[in-house]
């Protein structure tokens, strides 16, 4: 998912060779800071002490210190903590869901003074919306840009008296599938806002004709159970290695 939506253009990636010559490759998904190792893993030290360096320097300056690399297998695990020695790291099991297309969304009704709305330009511009900031600000970390996302992305956001109270947007964006990313606001917590954004967004994904896909860390039981709620179906699971800068 995350590198069709790289390819078509919709979320941030850079691409380094490595070795002399580069037989393998690593990838750094800048929407949610995740390096993928490819390739063999021999003789790579070098290369990797090297591109570490420059990952310190440029992870915590692009907004957050805390990354992941996915684990292909023991040799690169082994690699990657070599390169990366002195930095603490712990393992996380990720959870991928996607929902069947043949499954009709489920239907959830906002209580009463709430509004659903959908994710524009127009939205995103109007300065008397509260909490229009933090929904910004999550749409530029994992698209390239406002734009991009209102020329190519979708989302829905609920709003109450002039504040917005949670949102759900596409990440990882491509023509055949998305990611969910889902906000509440602290005050809108403990509701189901955001089981209630999450279907709704399920009936934007239909009309768009592409795959949701639900990712959370096999640890998170709530969202792993919301999942389950909705109609998701467990897809597979991937190890990560988190640390941070």
């Amino acid at each position: 998912m995350a590198l069709a939506a790289i390819e078509e253009g919709n979320t941030a990636a850079k691409l380094w060779g490595l070795g002399d010559p580069p037989n393998s490759v690593m990838l750094w998904d800048q929407g949610n800071n995740v390096l993928y190792p490819a390739g063999p893993v021999d003789d790579l030290d070098g290369s990797l002490a090297e591109l570490a360096i420059h990952l310190a320097q440029i992870l915590p300056a692009d907004g957050s210190p805390w990354f992941k690399f996915v684990v292909p297998d023991q040799e690169w695990d082994a690699a990657m903590h070599r390169a990366l020695r002195g930095i603490e790291f712990r393992r996380a099991e990720y959870v991928i869901f996607d929902f069947p297309q043949h499954q009709n969304p489920p239907d959830l009704p906002l209580p009463p003074g709430l509004e659903l709305r959908f994710i524009n330009m127009e939205l995103l511009d109007d300065e008397s919306l509260a909490g229009r900031e933090p929904l910004r600000h999550e749409i530029e970390w994992m698209w390239p840009d406002l734009d991009s996302f209102a020329r190519r992305g979708a989302g829905v956001c609920v709003v109450k008296g002039g504040e917005i109270l949670g949102w759900c947007t596409a990440e990882y964006m491509s023509t055949a599938a998305c990611g969910i990313g889902i906000e509440v606001a602290e005050s809108a917590q403990d509701g189901g806002l955001g089981t209630i954004l999450a279907a709704s967004f399920l009936h934007v994904a239909r009309k768009l004709n592409v795959t949701p896909y639900w990712e959370c860390a096999e640890s998170n039981k709530g969202s792993v159970r919301i999942a389950r709620k909705l109609g998701f179906r467990e897809r597979e699971r991937i190890n990560f290695q988190i640390g941070r800068f």
